[in-house]
């Protein structure tokens, strides 16, 4: 088990800070869950861990982070439209870490056709698409932003199922979403970005059966009311 101590997440837009000198720990074999408003930073927090954008302050992490420990689904999924699916899950192959099989079988368990050009799928496809990507990837951190959206409750199941499967004492899911019911299940650990008592922007750690049992209802209840 290593915990990765994340000091110093810092960023602001437009002179509104989304958070300020906040810390984050992450250790192995967890399951975070990560909520927050509209706008509140879960994407640029997953952004600055993933290290597609920087953070505003000199960042202090340990362990060190390399980008080679990192999968990323993103909720934006860019695509070349002229690519086929296969040639998109064939272009990974030569990325270390990626399992070619894993992909295939997997796009074949959403059903998705290897055969149509990325253009013609739904978006529900593409979400589904990326995930497997993702997923297929041998790494220590999987930051996964917004799954859920336009994907059926039949495929939602699948994509948890292979949450719970690949995760383990070595790696570290993230998951941002606002489909909290979706995930408080399977998640041991909750990100929180919050106002704190001030009104100012907050980052707060839960673990979710602790505090599961201090609830008369749902986590997902708690914080619709908590986050209003």
């Amino acid at each position: 088990m290593i915990t990765y101590q994340i000091d110093n997440l810092s960023k602001a837009y437009n002179n509104r800070s989304l958070f300020w000198h906040k810390s984050l720990s992450l250790t192995t074999g967890e399951i975070y869950l990560l909520i927050g408003r509209n706008g509140s930073g879960k994407t640029t927090l997953l952004n600055i861990l993933a290290q597609t954008i920087k953070n505003d302050l000199p960042i202090a992490i340990h362990p060190s982070i390399n980008k080679n420990q990192i999968s990323f689904m993103t909720s934006e999924l860019l695509y070349f439209d002229y690519m086929k699916v296969i040639d998109l899950v064939h272009f990974y192959q030569s990325y270390s870490g990626y399992n070619l099989n894993y992909a295939l079988s997997k796009c074949q368990l959403f059903s998705i056709d290897l055969n149509h050009f990325i253009k013609n799928l739904s978006m529900g496809e593409k979400k589904l698409l990326g995930f497997v990507l993702a997923m297929s990837f041998d790494r220590t951190f999987y930051f996964i932003d917004e799954p859920f959206p336009y994907v059926d409750l039949i495929h939602d199941q699948i994509m948890k199922k292979m949450i719970i499967e690949k995760s383990g004492e070595h790696n570290i899911f993230i998951i941002a979403t606002h489909h909290i019911h979706e995930f408080e299940q399977v998640s041991s650990q909750l990100i929180v970005l919050m106002k704190d008592n001030k009104g100012l922007p907050d980052l707060v750690t839960m673990d979710v059966e602790s505090l599961r049992m201090t609830l008369p209802g749902s986590v997902e209840k708690y914080f619709k009311e908590k986050l209003i």
